[in-house]
Parts: structure tokens; C-alpha cells; sequence
């Protein structure tokens, strides 16, 4: 598809609602609302286990809302195209439903409607507890386990997991698979790197993927921002619309009080009654392996402070027939580590918007590239200290009558253009 800017209105290329095949009230054929469509956005995070979307339309004459009726638990297919890309969940597996109907505005002649819309395997998620043991194998094949049989996606496209390392035994206990596989993402430790995982949905498929693998990609675009961006720009399309926003950048006392530097962990063996203290220093133990700027570099006063003190129970035996004393999954190898991983990760958060780019997603890495006002240093091009990698934590496409932007939330660990490798 060809378009002058990025930055233009898309296009729906399908926008339908279908009643569940098992409702008797009401028409069950594909309703079109391609053309009454205003506003619609979409949302990842590697935070949510789940996409999710808000679709407006407005009705003039009949109420659609009242006429089908629109009660919720619609399917919604839809595929848009854009410049850079195609959003697309129109397909068996891979479409989202309407979980309310909230009206938002009515005049003569016209409503306004805004439909929420949820992730199909939000809605697979509450049909099954988990009371199944799972033992003897890494815990990213206990993953695997669990997003085929009780969320239901069997393709192997649909679902993207870094194996992992270490062996956890555990069970299920009425819990449901989202919520054990988020619990799950902070035990398990990558083949290589650091421990710490993100479980999360994007249009490509579910995510459970280890922190060292998503800082250690190349870019998939880089971003400018020069303070010179032209709505009417053909060449507009990987600039940044307007000044970058910080949101936080490096705060001291925070990371102090969460363990971020230093940890006390105590560790409680329940067989033999023995205590075992262990202190992580991130400059030491706790050492970063990957990073996306420049290698972590802490100064030692900062280790000299321990605020924060970790309690845990070893878990000995308690899975193994007869007699045993096996850790399982000991602690002591990835816990502290795990906290600090996810600290540092958020240093520097900062959010920009740019024209529409579909083939983002929520876990890739982008580099930015910020104009240096340092009138000093203006020679030098971009300033090497705010730009550089960064990973994309939270995204938005959304798409009016007018115009298509996607807004990005970014994090980063470690602050320079070049990035820490071991």
C-alpha cells in the first residue's frame, strides 16, 4: 500500500462484529462498520498478558446498539492497513471480543458508541483451572504446556518462547494459566543471561521472553527527533512528532530502597532449620550481562547501603516422592538477581509519538536518536548521553478520519549509544 506520510488516515480494510454462533437473539450475520468507524486503538505491553482495543462508531437512524442488539461477547474482525504494515485480527484464533457497551454520546438522529475490546485468550483464560503437576523439565516447557492446553493456541507461530534453564516443579492448585505463567516469567532463568522473563500478548502471538534476549536485538527502525517535524513531510516518517517527554530518568534513593544495587536475601532451609544470608551487590554477583546502552557502571558508595531485605523459604522435597532434600529451583541462584534486572530495566523511561508503524511491537528495540541544544555542543550532532537503544514497554496505534499515530512508552537500563555485551 502506498501513501504519501505514514501520518495519514489508514485504512479499513475490514471492520465486522459477528454474534457467538450459540446466541439465538438477534442477527447473526457479519455487520460491517467499516464506515461508521471515528476512532480506534490498539494496545500492547510486555506489562499485559493480554491486547486490548477501543473501537468508536457513530449511527445515524436505527441503533445498531439496539437493533442487533450489541450486548458484549461479540466477535470483532478487523484488519487495517497502513504505509508501514498491517494490523490484522480477522482470523479463527486470532480476533478480539466486545466486552461492554458503553454509550458515549446521543443526539438526535446519532449515537456515539465506544466498544472495548479484549483478547480472545482473555476469555479462553477463565474456562479452565489448573490442577495439573508439572515436574522434571524447564519451566519454559511447563509454558508451552500451559498456553496449549488451557489457553488453546496449538501454532507454533502464534507463540514465541526463550527456553529456559532451570528446572521448576510445581502445581497448579486451581490457578488459572495467565496467572501462573506471570508467576512463572519471574522463577525462570534464559540458557544465557540474566534471570527474568515478560509474558505478554502482541498481534504477532504470545510472548514469554527472557529480559537478556529483548535488550540483546538489533533495532527495527530509528527515530530522530530534531525539533523540525512537518505534518506534510513525505520524509516525515521516522522523525519524532514532538519533544521527547521523560517520564523518569535515574532516581537515586528509589533504587536504593527497592535493592536495585545492593540485597540482603535471607533464605530458610524448613529440613534442618538453618538460615542462610546472602548479600548481592550489583557490581559483583549480580553483575548485568546484557544491556542496551553502555555497561552498568554503579559507584561503589551506592552498595554501601543495604535498605532492603529479601525473606524466603526454601522449598525442599516437597514435589519428590519419598524422602528428598533437592532444592527446587533454589533461590539463591536467580532471586535477587531477578528484582535487579527488572529495577535497572526501567532507569530511563521516556515516551515520543511517530506516524503510524505497524510492524512495531511491544518488545522491540528502537533507537533514538535526540538532537543535542546544548548550543556548546551543537556541532556534534545528536546528544550521545540521552540517545541510543531502548525497548518498547508500552505501545498505541490509533487511527481517526485524519490521521494514524503510534505512541510508544520506552525504557532502558543504562544510558549511552553503545551497548554492553559480554
Amino acid at each position: 500500500m502506498s501513501r504519501a506520510s505514514a501520518l495519514g488516515a489508514a485504512k479499513y480494510a475490514k471492520i465486522d462484529l459477528v454474534k457467538p454462533r450459540k446466541n439465538t437473539v438477534g442477527n447473526k450475520k457479519p455487520v460491517d462498520l467499516k464506515g461508521k468507524v471515528t476512532d480506534f486503538r490498539y494496545y500492547e505491553s510486555v506489562y499485559s498478558p493480554d491486547a486490548t482495543s477501543i473501537l468508536v462508531y457513530t449511527d445515524a437512524g436505527n441503533s445498531l446498539k439496539s437493533e442487533l442488539p450489541i450486548t458484549g461477547n461479540e466477535w470483532i474482525n478487523f484488519k487495517i492497513e497502513s504505509k508501514h504494515g498491517t494490523l490484522e485480527f480477522s482470523r479463527k484464533g486470532k480476533r478480539m471480543r466486545v466486552n461492554g457497551v458503553p454509550e458515549i454520546g446521543k443526539e438526535s438522529g446519532r449515537e456515539a458508541v465506544m466498544l472495548p475490546l479484549i483478547s480472545h485468550y482473555e476469555m479462553r483464560d477463565k474456562k479452565k483451572q489448573i490442577f495439573d503437576t508439572y515436574s522434571n523439565q524447564v519451566v519454559s516447557e511447563s509454558v508451552r504446556e500451559i498456553i496449549r492446553k488451557f489457553l488453546g493456541e496449538k501454532k507454533k507461530d502464534r507463540v514465541h518462547i526463550d527456553k529456559c534453564q532451570n528446572i521448576y516443579d510445581f502445581q497448579g492448585k486451581g490457578k488459572h494459566a495467565i496467572e501462573m505463567i506471570l508467576r512463572l516469567a519471574k522463577k525462570a532463568v534464559p540458557e544465557k543471561g540474566d534471570p527474568g522473563y515478560f509474558f505478554y500478548e502482541t498481534q504477532r502471538g504470545l510472548n514469554f521472553k527472557s529480559i537478556s534476549v529483548l535488550v540483546s536485538q538489533e533495532p527495527k527502525a530509528t527515530y530522530q527527533y530534531n525539533g523540525m517535524f512537518r505534518a506534510d513531510d513525505e520524509y516525515n516518517d521516522f522523525k519524532i512528532m514532538m519533544q521527547p517527554k521523560f517520564t523518569k530518568d535515574q532516581n537515586v534513593m528509589t533504587a536504593i530502597n527497592s535493592g536495585t544495587y545492593v540485597s540482603r536475601n535471607i533464605f530458610f532451609n524448613p529440613q534442618n532449620a538453618e538460615y542462610i544470608e546472602k548479600i548481592y551487590k550489583i557490581n559483583e554477583q549480580g553483575k548485568i550481562e546484557k544491556t542496551l546502552g553502555k555497561d552498568l557502571d554503579i559507584d561503589e558508595d551506592l552498595e554501601e547501603s543495604i535498605t532492603r531485605t529479601n525473606m524466603h523459604v526454601l522449598d525442599v522435597g516437597s514435589l519428590k516422592r519419598g524422602v528428598s532434600d533437592a532444592v527446587n529451583n533454589n533461590p539463591l541462584e536467580w532471586q535477587a538477581k531477578s528484582t535487579m534486572r527488572y529495577n535497572t530495566l526501567h532507569t530511563q523511561m521516556l515516551e515520543i509519538q511517530v506516524p503510524c508503524n505497524l510492524g512495531l511491537v511491544a518488545g522491540d528495540i528502537i533507537k533514538v536518536e535526540i538532537e543535542n541544544l546544548n548550543p556548546e555542543k551543537c556541532n556534534e550532532g545528536i546528544n550521545k548521553h540521552q540517545s541510543g537503544k531502548y525497548l518498547i514497554l508500552h505501545l498505541c496505534h490509533s487511527f481517526s478520519t485524519s490521521e494514524s499515530i503510534t505512541s510508544l512508552t520506552l525504557v532502558r537500563d543504562t544510558y549511552g549509544l553503545h551497548t554492553g555485551k559480554k
